[in-house]
């Protein structure tokens, strides 16, 4: 993503315990990505398996926050939240088929415009979430 100047990523997922966000190379390349001027947003029901399962990830994103942010879907949205990877201008992949990991990816800008309308709904819904740091008293 970093090589064909998208600047802005996506991801969309219930709770993201099947993405691989806490491997090594995964992190190693959101670094080479965030580089420049980027953003990116995570839209999920909730981010209790990132705690768990990413812990690399959620120390990469401390450093990085001013290009992440972390979203929380609706209640009413979460059953129809997609899981996605969206990057305007360059792919669109949606995934349909959970179980099966089936789905539909796409490089055609048409279908990332679209997808980006469907997740503007969701986001217009959202809440901010999962902050970096938790304030105590």
């Amino acid at each position: 993503m970093a090589d064909q100047g998208c600047r802005e990523l996506w991801f969309v997922d219930r709770d993201f315990s099947d993405w691989p966000l806490g491997d090594r190379a995964t992190v190693d390349e959101l670094t080479r990505w965030a580089m420049g001027h980027r953003r990116l947003v995570l839209l999920a029901a909730h981010y209790d398996a990132v705690q768990r399962q990413h812990p690399r990830w959620v120390s990469w994103r401390r450093q990085w926050s001013h290009v992440v942010q972390c979203r929380a879907a609706d209640e009413a949205d979460v059953e129809a939240l997609p899981t996605m990877v969206l990057a305007p201008g360059v792919l669109a992949l949606r995934v349909h088929d959970r179980v099966r990991f089936r789905g539909r990816l796409s490089f055609q800008r048409a279908d990332g415009v679209r997808d980006r309308d469907d997740l503007d709904a969701f986001l217009q819904r959202s809440s901010e979430s999962f902050p970096v740091t938790n304030l105590g008293l």
